[in-house]
């Protein structure tokens, strides 16, 4: 299992289905609309989003899902854990229950791979069943979410994180999760909203060391659609100490991503 650096996101990211394409370039839509999907299992969470140090507030987590699996060797998101789900399937259900709003960014050749697995069109491959199985998931998973594709993921994960800050709805805070980190606890996206606040930006830890997902207040959206490259959004945590509020968890999961086939097995 490969564990996080001590960084958060300061790696390139990792995809999915009704796929809506957007330019890179395009400028923020703050009339995009966010779908809620099922009813929440977090009980602090109502039809809006949290209520967080007294304010009912909007909160999201955009799912950078755009990344090229190269250790991999293949399409990692649609690879099975050891719990029968796949990578991306057990992502997405563990954020749902703690966010109602979710917003998915791919690449479109990723995103048209994911897309012919849930059409079944990988029948005749090699790995045919377990895909069409794991599409099945993946569609179920995601389903209520919206999901934007990138032109430009090779650019890194800086880049992607832009493109998805520039097309977030109209939320008070946003939780930045990688699609390939299915190890992370519903309790821990949870605690992470709870903690959101639009001038706040919300790092767990586990034993003194950061992870993911974090979780950016409104106030540093436009920033993050400056970033480019594949540093992340390391730059405004160190830029902006005064509003980095550490969450000490016990939950290893924040550390751990699937790189390479035996990361599936924890």
């Amino acid at each position: 299992m490969q564990e996080q650096p001590t960084d958060p996101l300061n790696r390139r990211p990792a995809g999915q289905a009704d796929i809506q394409t957007t330019s890179p370039t395009a400028a923020p839509d703050r009339a995009f609309s966010s779908r809620s999907g099922p009813a929440p299992l977090n009980p602090r969470l109502g039809t809006k989003g949290y209520c967080t140090d007294g304010a009912v507030m909007t909160v999201g987590a955009m799912i950078l899902a755009a990344g090229f699996s190269r250790r991999f060797g293949s399409h990692k998101l649609l690879a099975a854990l050891s719990s029968g789900e796949t990578v991306l399937a057990q992502t997405l259900s563990r954020i749902r229950g703690a966010v109602p709003h979710l917003l998915i960014i791919t690449r479109p050749q990723l995103a048209a791979v994911l897309k012919q697995a849930a059409a079944g069109a990988l029948e005749q491959a090699a790995a045919g069943a377990l895909e069409r199985a794991a599409a099945g998931a993946l569609e179920q998973a995601a389903g209520g979410a919206n999901i934007l594709t990138f032109d430009e993921a090779e650019q890194g994960m800086g880049a992607t994180l832009a493109f998805a800050a520039a097309n977030l709805p109209d939320w008070d805070a946003a939780l930045v999760c990688l699609a390939d980190m299915p190890f992370i606890s519903g309790d821990t996206y949870a605690a992470v909203a709870a903690k959101a606040a639009p001038d706040r930006i919300v790092v767990p830890e586990y034993r003194g060391r950061p992870g993911n997902p974090v979780a950016f207040g409104s106030r540093f959206f436009p920033a993050l659609t400056r970033l480019g490259g594949d540093g992340g959004a390391r730059p405004l945590l160190r830029q902006n100490p005064e509003a980095v509020l550490p969450l000490p968890l016990d939950d290893r999961g924040i550390l751990l991503d699937v790189d390479t086939p035996d990361d599936l097995h924890q």
